[in-house]
């Protein structure tokens, strides 16, 4: 019976307090503001219409990277109220990420390229390193090859032709053999040396770290009690001549 008694009160003083208010919409930019009035917090995205008594009222706007912006409205009986409003100051916290995150990003790229460009080096080296002018050899080694064969053979005609060619063609493949060596060796050597930088620089321990800085704006009405939270019931210790205390 206690509770059936204080449930019907409840609704009594519901009834009581929701009769006379308004119906007060908001639209406001970004979608994601908050809205405080009478120490009462309200969060849009989930409901932008909210009840207020008639009256004038100084309604606060929050949303992240956003100041706070302070709006006058009034409320008339009998007549929904409509407000239209757009946070524009940007918060000198969010100026502050946004200047942090451009310096991250561009130390970040200026090493990536950095580092990117002596290890593509030191790949494209490598490879050029193990083909050398192998192509050339392998061309050179069957034309005396074939140029000797044709010479032993026998074949008359020509045959002083095909000694001369067998000769001029080792001297060619000779000298591409020193090209060749002298290139593995020059590009071996300097793809050696860029993975010693890149080793060098990984494993310094001068070697700064990049942290990518991060943005978590604290909501300023956090403290509020929330649209969404449960009116809360008080029985005792209160001004209302019933005895019940509501907290919206």
């Amino acid at each position: 019976m206690y509770r059936l008694l204080t449930a019907l009160l409840l609704l009594v003083v519901c009834a009581s307090a929701l009769r006379g208010q308004e119906n007060v919409t908001f639209y406001v930019q970004p979608a994601e503001s908050f809205l405080r009035v009478d120490g009462r917090v309200f969060e849009l995205k989930k409901s932008n219409t909210i009840r207020l008594a008639p009256g004038t009222y100084n309604v606060e706007l929050w949303a992240p990277k956003f100041d706070v912006r302070e709006v006058p409205i009034t409320v008339e009986a009998g007549k929904p109220t409509v407000v239209r409003e757009g946070l524009r100051t940007v918060t000198a916290e969010y100026n502050s990420y946004r200047a942090e995150l451009s310096t991250y990003n561009t130390n970040r790229l200026k090493r990536v390229l950095g580092e990117g460009s002596i290890a593509a080096l030191s790949v494209g080296l490598a490879a050029v390193a193990a083909t050398g002018r192998n192509n050339k050899l392998d061309e050179l080694r069957d034309y005396t090859e074939r140029q000797r064969t044709l010479y032993d053979d026998g074949v008359f005609d020509g045959a002083e032709q095909f000694l001369k060619n067998y000769n001029d063609g080792r001297a060619e493949f000779d000298d591409v053999r020193r090209e060749h060596n002298t290139i593995v060796v020059g590009t071996s050597i300097l793809a050696a040396l860029g993975v010693a930088v890149l080793v060098k620089r990984f494993m310094s321990k001068n070697r700064k770290r990049y942290v990518r800085p991060t943005y978590n704006p604290v909501n300023p009405f956090q403290s509020g009690t929330t649209h969404f939270e449960r009116p809360r019931v008080k029985l005792g210790g209160s001004t209302n001549p019933i005895g019940l205390t509501l907290q919206f």
